[in-house]
Formats: C-alpha cells, structure tokens, sequence
C-alpha cells in the first residue's frame, strides 16, 4: 500500500506527463485538418497554401500538401495584422449551405397549392 506522500509525488509527475502530452502536436497536418481547425474550407487551405506555409510531399501532380501547425497559427496572425482584407477573405472561406426548398412533388403539389390560396 502506498503512503499519502507517495501517493502525492505519484499524482504530480502523472500531471507533469499529462500536461506534456497536452502540448503535443503532430508534425505535419493535411488541409483537411487546417481547414477543420480553423473552419475554413479545404479548398480555401489549398488555395492559400502557399501562404500557409504548405510543403508538397513529392514531386508528382498528386503530391500531397502538408503543414506545420505552429506555422500556418503564426501566418494566420500575421496575415490578419498585415492586411485586414484578408479577415474578410478567412470568413467567406466557410459559408453556410443554401438549403433546396422541400415541398410536396407529383399530383399533391397542385392540391396543395389550390388550398394555399
């Protein structure tokens, strides 16, 4: 059985690990994640990735494009301080969907739209 002081100096090096494992980041993330992340749309990450930061891994037409987290974090703020056009351009990457309208279809459209009158 442990003592409370072992129990103790257990507790604070799990905290100390934990805490570590916390500031962890992967080493490259795709568009997909940069996108998730800052809600922005994987095509606006793949248009602005040259100014993210992004690096081709490979030389083909389908090289995948990566980033580094703590990167495209700093050329996001600088960008925001630099040209204040480009906050505007962050916001229209993600835009909401435009919903189809949803009526009745067929034979019923019509009686319905006799009883909207």
């Amino acid at each position: 059985m442990l003592r409370d002081a072992d129990l103790s100096r257990l507790a604070r090096l799990i905290a100390k690990e934990l805490e570590a494992l916390s500031r962890f980041e992967p080493a490259l993330l795709s568009a997909a994640d940069i996108a998730r992340e800052y809600g922005l749309t994987r095509g606006w990450v793949y248009k602005h990735a040259r100014e993210l930061g992004g690096q081709r891994m490979g030389s083909g037409p389908k090289a995948r494009l990566r980033f580094r987290a703590a990167e495209v974090r700093q050329r996001l703020n600088d960008l925001q301080i630099a040209e204040p056009a480009f906050v505007s351009s962050l916001d229209s990457g993600h835009r909401p969907a435009e919903l189809l309208p949803i009526g009745p279809r067929g034979r019923g459209a019509a009686t319905v739209e006799r009883t909207k009158r």
